[in-house]
């Protein structure tokens, strides 16, 4: 009885001629009338790397192969059938257990003895080999393009086209949408709002299509600055997915400075790089959005977590109230009391309303103001001098890391590798948290009355209307205790034109009895602890909501 076969064709690039694929069905036919074979399917991969087992039909080949239907897979050489030696070797012991085999026209010779394995495996060896070798000849042909400038493949990023020498230059309209992109992030606008204007003004992604609320990967770009970048990517995976938020140790990049035109200045591309990483950080610990004032601005002072708005019954008629109640209480046991939502609405309202946005304390503002700006240069002069001695520190420990790597074995290289990546990730935060700062500080202005008055009538146009939006503006966090409220302002509207990265605030407290009991909400500054308190055995008014 005549035994059963199915080829298996693939070539790898679609640079290659389809006639390959022909011409191996050929020989694949011809092999099986010699060996008395009936070629009863075939499975055919076109322009898929041999290098992986993600190729469509190979796949459905090994789903079909246990239906035990046929014998042989035939291929034309066995680095048609996989480039990889752990694949192979992995394929070949799968189909066994379904009784199929797999034959070679070119490598004719019998896997079931000792010599025929050991050929076996050598000849699935030179192939892999040839693909590794072949992969770095055109890896430093590729890093050679790079080293002049020159582009490597793939489509240019949103901004540029590509000219007759393959280098980068800038289109005119895509680069303004670059610039638009970068302006409003780095004025503290969301990517959904930002995607929403780009969209309505018609402007298209490079590939054509409307944006979407993604722009990490532009924003991340250093081209736009004018830096080429070669070599960043870390390897695939064995799934042949790849972590493109990770990338290889700065030694083995390829950067060169003023490469390509710039499109954004230096100051624009440091503050959104701040503002992204305080994103980063604000993910795990989100701002919630909901109908009542303040949630999202609160902070647990037990836990840390954020309080919410939520309903309670209370009293002896079990009479509903609102209350402002730490979330971590859902879930584990946070010891925090519940706020009367009223009652502390009214307080931060009725201080940002009468004195920190009232015209008649606009002199006791300036004040204020001026020894916070002192504080923050005195500060932040301390503060850069420490992020540089850090950042030379790493620059040290990471070159010295490098010079080793070509004295240790193998096996220790990619554990010193990982311990430059991690010395590189210290490095760039704290050099983009100092270009931040660096810029914030050449942002700030001295404060006047005329200025303070301005920002005050600009609030207080808005306060009625857009409370959330205000109080955001000017109040960085509410932590809130047992003990009492302690609010931290952000001054950064009344010291600059431009959004700060930094903040820049001052103190409020609030005892306990003045939130739950609403004894007294006047206030009187300590200019020696930069905080307000409040005035005993004083009434004000709440402010209604």
């Amino acid at each position: 009885m005549r035994k059963k076969a199915v080829c298996y064709a693939r070539f790898s690039s679609s640079k290659q001629r389809e006639e390959s694929i022909v011409h191996q069905l050929e020989k694949i036919t011809e092999y099986c009338k010699t060996h008395n074979l009936t070629i009863v399917g075939q499975y055919i991969d076109e322009a898929q790397s041999g290098t992986t087992d993600r190729r469509t039909n190979f796949q459905k080949m090994m789903v079909d192969a246990e239906a035990r239907e046929w014998d042989y897979i035939v291929v034309y050489k066995m680095d048609r059938f996989s480039r990889s030696v752990s694949d192979a070797l992995h394929y070949q012991k799968l189909l066994k257990s379904h009784g199929v085999d797999i034959l070679s026209v070119i490598e004719d010779f019998d896997s079931e003895t000792p010599e025929g394995g050991f050929f076996n495996l050598i000849t699935m060896g030179m192939s892999q080999l040839y693909v590794q070798n072949l992969r770095r000849s055109v890896m430093a042909g590729l890093l050679q393009n790079a080293k002049r400038g020159m582009a490597t493949g793939g489509i240019p990023p949103l901004g540029y086209d590509f000219d007759v020498n393959m280098k980068l230059i800038i289109n005119e309209y895509e680069a303004e949408t670059v610039r638009i992109i970068f302006d409003m992030i780095s004025r503290g606008h969301s990517y959904r709002k930002l995607a929403h204007r780009l969209n309505e003004e018609c402007r298209h992604t490079k590939e054509g299509g409307p944006f979407k609320a993604n722009f990490h990967d532009i924003l991340k770009n250093r081209k736009y600055i004018g830096e080429y970048v070669y070599n960043r990517s870390i390897p695939k995976r064995s799934d042949g997915k790849r972590n493109t938020h990770d990338s290889k140790a700065e030694f083995e990049i390829v950067r060169l400075p003023n490469a390509v035109p710039r499109i954004v200045d230096d100051i624009t591309f440091y503050k959104v790089q701040e503002i992204l990483r305080q994103r980063e950080h604000n993910h795990r610990h989100p701002r919630l959005k909901s109908k009542y004032l303040l949630t999202g601005l609160l902070q647990c002072e037990v836990c840390g977590h954020s309080p919410i708005g939520n309903v309670t019954a209370g009293g002896r008629n079990k009479t509903p109230r609102l209350v402002y109640v730490c979330k971590n209480k859902i879930n584990t046991p946070c010891h925090q009391k519940d706020f009367n939502m009223a009652n502390l609405d009214g307080v931060v309202k009725t201080f940002i309303k009468k004195y920190l946005l009232a015209k008649n304390k606009a002199p006791e503002l300036l004040i204020i103001l001026k020894k916070v700006l002192e504080d923050f240069r005195s500060h932040s002069a301390i503060k850069m001098a420490q992020m540089s001695n850090r950042i030379e520190e790493l620059d040290k420990d990471i070159n010295v890391l490098v010079s080793q790597i070509s004295d240790v074995k193998r096996s220790m290289e990619r554990i010193i590798i990982d311990e430059i990546k991690g010395l590189e990730k210290e490095r760039n935060n704290l050099f983009i948290q100092y270009r931040a700062l660096e810029i914030d500080l050449s942002n700030l202005v001295k404060p006047t009355l005329k200025s303070i008055y301005e920002t005050i009538k600009q609030a207080n146009d808005t306060l009625d209307n857009e409370p959330k939006n205000v109080l955001r503006n000017f109040i960085d966090r509410i932590i809130i205790g047992n003990s009492g409220v302690h609010m931290i302002l952000n001054s950064g509207p009344f010291l600059s034109t431009e959004p700060l990265v930094s903040k820049l605030g001052f103190d409020v407290s609030f005892p306990h009895e003045m939130v739950r009991k609403v004894k007294y909400v006047e206030w009187e500054y300590d200019y020696e602890k930069i905080v307000y308190k409040p005035k005993k055995d004083s009434k004000v008014k709440l402010e209604s909501l």
